[in-house]
């Protein structure tokens, strides 16, 4: 890890005009990216950039530093089994949650999530989630679309995460799944959808976004998207 150490971009990555100049109101707006240096990379890259940005009110704004952690594009899929009206989740312990605990001690390092993962280079995000639900629980998912796609912190993350819904036999999931190679030591979990929808609200065991927002946006059960 290069902790503290600046490391030049590749001339490709250290833009100096972002495309699609405009905000959301499409109203003709710039940022310019002066720097954009990994100042530390091992399992995920930490950069810091510098830019300017056009304000509001018309002006340019003074050159700005922030860090990022830069993760790429990610997946999480909703396994729905239809015929036991049953959801596959896993759990596992999560470095984030780690620290998040050290502050609010009513939190646990072991979370509830989807089944996600990282897009590889030149992967299809579809194919990463079907290829995340075989490592993570056993068993291929059917009928795979996606939801949406979002990003989970984009004030200091550059994560673009889609979300997908596939069916699943929750009788052909394994009981732990992961790649040891890769540290992953997970416990797949079944759970009706009634006793999901009942930890609704509760921060000791609904914590991780993407599970939240799947429930909040009315995808579990499924039929909203449809």
């Amino acid at each position: 890890m290069n902790d503290g150490i600046a490391i030049p971009a590749k001339a490709e990555d250290l833009l100096t005009i972002i495309d699609n100049p405009t905000n959301l109101n499409g109203e003709e707006m710039t940022v310019k990216l002066e720097a954009n240096d990994v100042i530390a990379k091992h399992h995920f890259t930490l950069r810091r950039i510098r830019f300017t940005q056009s304000n509001y009110d018309g002006t340019q704004s003074k050159p700005i530093v922030r860090e990022v952690f830069d993760r790429g594009d990610a997946v999480g899929i909703i396994l729905y089994d239809p015929d036991m009206d049953m959801v596959v989740l896993v759990e596992q312990a999560r470095a984030g949650a780690i620290v998040a605990s050290i502050n609010h001690p009513e939190l646990s390092a072991w979370t509830l999530e989807l089944v996600a993962g990282c897009v590889d280079e030149g992967e299809d995000p579809k194919a990463t989630a079907i290829r995340e639900a075989l490592e993570e629980v056993g068993a291929a998912p059917r009928n795979v679309h996606k939801l949406m796609t979002f990003m989970p912190s984009p004030g200091g993350c550059s994560e673009v995460m889609h979300l997908f819904y596939g069916e699943i036999d929750s009788n052909l999931v394994q009981e732990f799944g992961g790649i040891a190679d890769h540290n992953e030591d997970i416990r797949v979990v079944k759970m009706p959808v009634d006793e999901l929808l009942r930890s609704y609200g509760d921060t000791n065991r609904i914590v991780s976004g993407p599970l939240a927002l799947a429930m909040t946006l009315g995808c579990i059960p499924p039929g909203m998207f449809d």
